[in-house]
């Protein structure tokens, strides 16, 4: 048989009742290229849809053209299937004018398992989509299993869609083979609300992930509400790979997320290409618990080759407010990061009840210039913040620029930290404008021993007026401290230091050894306690420095109120 070609295809109003099939077994099916004109439909309504296993062998298709498709509503009853197996899946290139839907009902989808193997695509071209409110039930299928799926370039329209509606999504388990895509190219996705149930997934295996470039134009939406995201194991076999993100403004209403639980996380290395975003303007920010058992990246690699650019316009958030986050075991290995530059970053009031890490360990931080314009928070309020013993390898970092930082109360309950341990930290120039605090409040501050490297700034050390309210420490108990050299090549230059009160009970550190302190000329402007300095017992071991050399120390007026101070007990002083 040739290739079937149509012209327009009008059919009216279509109506079916019960369609009940047994099973379906067929051989390969090989098609021509298909063409078809317009395909206008009125309604199409249909009841229950009930079907037993469908089996077929292989699937190859020609091109596929299709014209504009107008689609009146399409109302569906419940559709249940059984297995879907298939064969190998070719498809040519798929392109589509606009597509253009009314309104999409339908009710529970419940399929049984769906197992393919390779999925093998064109390049999909796609025009505009547009469609009314999408309103669906619970999606319940069995295990999903891909064989390799491997596309070419994405190209599609604009995305405009009412509001996204949906019940439960509950799949058993994810598997995929390698992931190919080439480059994706989304113009303006624009949505209503996106609301959705339970998301429930079992394990989600993955072998490589290999993406070309990502573009995406302006991505808007109403409201965004997820109830409860559950997902067990996430593995990515491979390697996970992708090109330059590239992301218009991003705006989002009000963005609600329940309890988010994921079982182990475990990728390869992941490198990414220049990931740059747009203004980043988000309404409320309201999550429930955020639940990860371990986390661990082989290689974290961000950029072209391998340093890349994280650029982000202003980023607008209202409050965030997150219930327990919990995370197990944090490994990572080599993170290398290339320019990171961010413009405004506000934030309303951001609350989080217990903050709970396990042993975070990372290789080595590589970064470029880090430059954030204004840092503006509202409250800071954490309940207790717990991590397990932090082992950090070296930190490299350009010329780390901030603009001013201003935080309203900063009030954590308990900030207990196991022990921290870095390698070298060295710093271009540190650059930083004024540091406002409202009232700095802290219950216990515990930390074990404090180890690190060489502790090195390149350049200059800069930064403006230090500007706390009430400083509040409950204890403050640290054990040994011990750094390498402390070497500033260049000058440290500090603005005015303004605390209202400086209240501490017990301040209690182990040795303190530093080898060499080498500093270029050190001015401070004036140091002001407004209210009153209180400290408790003040006890430290062994004060050791071997080499220690500053230019000129220069600061200004000292000016304190009462100074009350406990018992003061240093072990030997050795400079």
């Amino acid at each position: 048989m040739g290739d079937p070609i149509a012209g327009d295809l009008i059919v009216g109003d279509i109506i079916v009742g019960d369609f009940t099939v047994g099973d379906h077994i067929a051989g390969d099916l090989i098609v021509g290229d298909i063409i078809v004109g317009n395909l206008i439909a009125g309604y199409l309504i249909a009841r229950d849809l009930i079907a037993s296993d469908l089996i077929a062998g292989d699937l190859i298709a020609g091109d596929l053209i299709v014209g504009d498709l107008m689609v009146g509503d399409l109302i569906a009853g419940d559709i249940k299937v059984g297995d879907l197996i298939v064969g190998d899946l070719f498809v040519g290139i798929v392109m589509a004018s606009d597509l253009l839907e009314g309104d999409l009902i339908m009710r529970d989808l419940i399929a049984g398992d769906h197992i393919a193997s390779d999925l093998i695509a064109g390049d999909p071209i796609v025009g505009d989509l547009t469609v009314g409110d999408v309103i669906a039930g619970d999606l319940i299928r069995g295990d999903l299993i891909l064989g390799d799926l491997i596309a070419g370039d994405l190209i599609a329209g604009d995305l405009i869609a009412g509001d996204l509606i949906m019940g439960d999504l509950i799949v058993d388990d994810l598997i995929v083979g390698d992931l190919t895509v080439g480059d994706l190219i989304v113009h303006d996705h624009i949505a209503g609300d996106l609301i959705v149930g339970d998301i429930i997934v079992g394990d989600v295996i993955v072998g490589d992930v290999i993406m070309g470039d990502l573009m995406v134009g302006d991505f808007i939406v109403d409201n965004l509400i997820v109830c409860n995201l559950i997902v067990s194991d996430v593995i990515v076999v491979g390697d996970f790979i992708v090109g330059d993100l590239i992301v218009g403004d991003v705006i989002v209403g009000y963005f609600m997320v329940g309890d988010l639980i994921v079982g182990g996380v475990i990728v390869g290395h992941f490198i990414v290409g220049d990931l740059i975003v747009g203004d980043f303007i988000v309404g409320d920010l309201l999550v429930g618990d955020f639940i990860v058992d371990n986390l661990m990246v082989c290689n974290l690699i961000v950029g072209d080759d391998i340093v890349g650019n994280l650029i982000v316009g202003d980023f607008i958030g209202d409050e965030v407010i997150m219930g327990d986050f919990i995370l197990g075991n944090l490994m990572v290995g080599n993170v290398i990061l290339g320019d990171l530059i961010v413009g405004d970053f506000i934030v309303g009031d951001l609350r989080v009840s217990d903050f709970i890490v396990g042993n975070p360990i990372m290789g080595d931080l590589i970064v470029g210039d880090f430059m954030v314009g204004d840092l503006i928070v509202g409250h800071f309020i954490v309940g207790d913040l717990i991590v397990g013993d932090l082992i950090l390898g070296d930190f490299i970092v350009g010329d780390f620029i901030v603009g001013d930082l201003m935080v309203g109360d900063f009030i954590l309950d308990n900030l207990i930290v196991c022990n921290l341990i870095v390698g070298d930290v060295i710093v271009g120039n540190l650059i930083v404008g004024d540091f406002i605090v409202r009232d700095f409040i802290v219950g216990d501050l515990i930390v074990g021993d404090f180890i690190v490297g060489n502790l090195i700034a390149v350049g200059d050390v800069i930064v403006g007026n230090l500007i706390v309210g009430d400083f509040i420490v409950v204890d403050f108990i640290v054990g040994d401290i011990i750094v390498g050299d402390f070497i500033v090549a260049g000058d440290v230059i500090v603005g005015n230091l303004i605390v209202v009160d400086f209240i501490v009970r017990d301040f209690i550190v182990g040795d303190l050894i530093v080898s060499d302190v080498i500093m270029g000329d050190f001015i401070v402007g004036n140091l002001i306690v407004v209210g009153d300095v209180i400290v408790g017992n003040l006890i430290v071991g062994d004060f050791i420095v071997r080499d220690f050399t500053v230019g000129d120390l220069i600061v200004g007026d000292l000016i304190v109120g009462e100074f009350i101070m406990g018992d003061f007990i240093v072990g030997e002083f050795i400079v």
